[in-house]
């Protein structure tokens, strides 16, 4: 009996976390501008498309299947050579200078 109690505050948290995360989203986008937003979004998705391209570019030239990528734990850095290093650099420069337009495009 102790432990379905236990269950249910845990689900009430996760529900109440969970409702909360949907409140803070709107506010975000309740309370910035639409230059804000628009900069925030090119900075995600810089960042997860232009690394999957890297990641999937790396898989292709090791003759590894595209399903490698997926597995967990299995990050490709270690074989990284160094024209793949760069790339990723200049998509983690490129991705966040959209951050900081994000934050700072009205004056720090």
């Amino acid at each position: 009996m102790k432990f379905s109690v236990v269950g249910q505050r845990e689900a009430s948290e996760m529900q109440s976390t969970n409702l909360d995360s949907i409140e803070i989203f709107k506010k975000f986008i309740e309370h910035n501008s639409f230059k804000t937003l628009v900069y925030v979004s090119l900075f995600m998705f810089t960042w997860l498309v232009g690394g999957n391209i890297v990641v999937a570019r790396h898989h292709r030239r090791l003759g590894k299947s595209w399903w490698a990528g997926l597995k967990p734990f299995a990050f490709p850095f270690k074989d990284f050579n160094s024209a793949e290093w760069l790339q990723l650099l200049l998509i983690a420069t490129i991705s966040l200078g959209f951050g900081i337009l994000g934050i700072c495009h009205d004056g720090c």
